[in-house]
């Protein structure tokens, strides 16, 4: 009877260790591979002991599951994650995943690493306990040899195999339409400087997608003095502009080139002064076209500001001029010149999101 007790008591142990060895964290190396502004290796390991219990870096030389996890911006200005999953047999798996910014990437990487990692135990089948031998009489017991706990099967290798992939939340594919309003500045509309304000509507095809935008503008000019008189001029508008996807300067930063038209009335209007005492006007229609480029700046999901700066020439150029001013036949106020320049700055919000 005394055998029979301790072969019970070699089993118990035997169980009782497997089960304990079931429980304990999965050790894992993890090579992280991200550009500067992303969340570093630290994020990510924190990332994904936040979704799991079961795993734990592991130790310098360690036997472990190896994951090489990389993140990296696609030309379309999205972010890309990659995740290598290495089991210790050299067996290994790939996923992809996508995100609108580098910390999304990173976060879906952290879920589809913490669920590998679950479902090792998920998969891992029950270790089934050997059937005892009816108990008999002293003599024909059984005596357990030295090694019994050594010989218990031991579980299959397992190699992960990541859940199935998830779309991720991408916000930023979908195209989307934005409104806000631009400062602007402008020259060759008038002898000087002139500065207006106007409303943009755009539509982009997705955030670093290609766009249009049409923005009505009022933009007027300080006063023009000449011989006896004097003028003011103002042009009321619309630009439209249409930008390719450009190149991505950072995770918030994007250069664009755009073509720029503009169409308008073009008006001068004279000053009553001791010399001109009955002032007119005179308006001209307003056509130009040119080359500009474009700085977009994401402040968050929804809100941007944007700089531009652009060239454009006149297709229709005519002086404006005085008559009879101080005894004067004419007097020319401005001459539209053949090549003109201007700047904006503007802020946007995206509609219905």
């Amino acid at each position: 009877m005394d055998r029979l007790g301790w072969s019970g008591t070699s089993l118990a142990i035997v169980l009782i260790g497997l089960a304990a060895q079931a429980s304990e964290p999965e050790p894992v190396e993890v090579a992280y591979d991200a550009p500067p502004g992303c969340p570093d290796r630290g994020a990510l390991l924190r990332e994904i002991s936040a979704r799991t219990a079961r795993f734990r870096p592991a130790a310098p030389g360690e036997l472990a599951r190896r994951y090489r996890v990389a993140v990296s911006r696609t030309a379309a200005g999205d972010w890309e994650g990659r995740l290598e999953l290495v089991d210790r047999d050299g067996r290994g798996a790939t996923r992809t995943v996508t995100g609108g910014s580098c910390a999304e990437a990173v976060g879906a990487l952290a879920l589809v690493s913490a669920l590998a990692i679950d479902a090792l135990f998920a998969e891992e089948p029950p270790h089934a306990a050997p059937s005892a031998s009816p108990p008999g009489p002293a003599a024909s017991a059984p005596v357990p040899s030295a090694s019994a706990a050594e010989s218990y099967p031991t579980p299959p290798s397992i190699t992960p195999r990541p859940p199935t992939r998830r779309a991720t939340p991408r916000p930023t594919d979908a195209s989307q339409v934005r409104a806000g309003v631009v400062a602007l500045g402008a020259t060759a509309v008038a002898p000087g400087l002139g500065f207006g304000a106007g409303i943009p509507v755009e539509l982009r095809a997705s955030e670093g997608g290609a766009l249009a935008r049409l923005t009505p503008f009022a933009l007027f000019a300080g006063r023009r003095d000449v011989a006896g008189g004097a003028a003011r001029f103002s042009l009321l508008g619309g630009r439209a502009d249409a930008c390719l996807p450009g190149a991505a300067l950072g995770e918030r930063l994007r250069l664009r080139p755009c073509a720029s038209l503009e169409a308008g009335a073009l008006e001068a209007r004279g000053v009553r002064t001791s010399a001109l005492t009955r002032p007119e006007r005179a308006s001209l229609p307003w056509l130009a076209l040119g080359p500009s480029a474009r700085l977009d700046v994401r402040a968050d999901e929804r809100v941007g500001l944007e700089l531009a700066l652009g060239a454009f020439t006149p297709l229709r150029r005519e002086a404006f001029v005085m008559k009879n001013v101080g005894g004067l036949e004419e007097v020319e106020v401005h001459e539209i010149p053949w090549l003109g320049g201007w700047a904006a700055a503007s802020v946007s919000v995206a509609l219905g999101r």
